[in-house]
């Protein structure tokens, strides 16, 4: 064993013919042959050794872990779609079915701690999605849901319960990649989606395109009394529903320096709505005759086109979640809507009546 210069002395050698081996972890074993000591030559000098480092290749290695499908966080709760394989054929409401504090109805609309009176954002800020309900947005487009149930003033929380921050998916990976899924539900309901990503030195461009089908179905039986008058009325009902979207989106980034980032997107988005509505209503008598009974149904058809522009600006500083951000978003929207409603009475007093 040498010192800390790499100086070793061997004492007590006998006479004979050697071959000193020379390793040490990191270099190449070296081997010096041929040392005769003698009864003349007993005391040799091999000088300095020189040993060269040695390079080792190895494969690559790759550390992986799964994000959680809910973290909790200081101030916000965060729901990472891609954990949520049951919701990826199906819009975002679909994926906080089961998020803790939020309920969402069969309409799509959300509520948070109760209430009804939520703000949604997209990456911070609002476009056309913010005017949509949540059961209008496929889930393929976003990469986690923020949901801030004690908004600070950055988000301008007046008024409101709660934030929900929409955050698009975005690739960083340089060159180019994407992602394609089709996904295939129970009672005729279809998605699939692609997004692309191209990353060339300070420049990213983003697209991507969602198609998506559900279909929905639901009955209601009801029976209400009218104690003073001694009266009932029974209700059944049936409605079914029908959703198709087509939604476009283009973006890019161009980063100035690591701290300033200027972007620009498209988002287009149109749908198709066909809903049907029966309701069987019968008036009962006292002694559960039948008085009257009548049949309404509602046929409706609804169209949406949405178009958002958005430019924006971004500057971070040095301080962790310190950031300055400007955005300007003009946004079109038009809808057309269409009811028509049926309503047929077949008996009164026991006798046939007007339609």
């Amino acid at each position: 064993t040498s010192d800390m210069e790499g100086n070793v002395e061997l004492d007590r050698v006998p006479q004979g013919q050697f071959l000193l081996r020379i390793s040490s972890v990191g270099y190449p074993t070296r081997f010096i042959p041929n040392i005769r000591v003698t009864e003349t030559e007993n005391n040799i000098r091999l000088g300095v050794i020189p040993v060269k480092g040695a390079s080792t290749q190895l494969r690559e290695v790759q550390i992986v872990t799964e994000r959680p499908m809910v973290e909790f966080e200081l101030d916000k709760k965060v729901v990472n779609m891609e954990q949520n394989i049951a919701a990826q054929g199906g819009s975002v409401a679909d994926a906080m079915q089961n998020v803790p504090s939020v309920t969402v109805d069969t309409d799509g609309n959300v509520s948070m701690r109760g209430s009804t009176n939520v703000t949604i954002l997209v990456d911070g800020k609002r476009t056309a999605l913010s005017n949509l309900t949540l059961d209008q947005i496929p889930a393929s487009m976003i990469e986690s849901v923020e949901l801030i149930t004690n908004p600070s003033s950055k988000y301008d929380p007046e008024g409101t319960s709660g934030v929900i921050n929409l955050i698009l998916k975005k690739n960083q990976k340089p060159g180019f990649n994407g992602t394609a899924t089709v996904n295939v539900g129970t009672y005729e309901n279809y998605n699939s989606s692609l997004n692309l990503n191209y990353r060339h030195y300070k420049w990213n461009f983003t697209g991507g395109y969602d198609f998506r089908r559900s279909y929905r179905t639901g009955v209601r039986d009801g029976f209400l009394t009218n104690t003073s008058e001694g009266t009932f009325r029974e209700d059944i009902g049936s409605n079914r529903r029908t959703d198709v979207s087509h939604s476009f989106r283009f973006g890019t980034d161009y980063s100035i320096n690591p701290q300033n980032t200027l972007s620009a997107s498209v988002l287009y988005r149109t749908g198709d709505e066909r809903g049907f509505n029966g309701l069987l209503y019968r008036d009962l008598t006292g002694d559960r005759s039948l008085s009257g009974l009548r049949l309404r149904e509602t046929r409706g058809t609804e169209d949406d086109r949405v178009m958002d522009y958005n430019l924006g600006y971004r500057r971070t500083f040095d301080q962790k979640g310190r950031e300055l951000t400007a955005d300007l978003i003009y946004t079109e929207r038009g809808s057309d809507e269409v009811d028509n409603i049926t309503q047929q009475i077949s008996l009164e007093n026991g006798l046939p009546a007007n339609k």
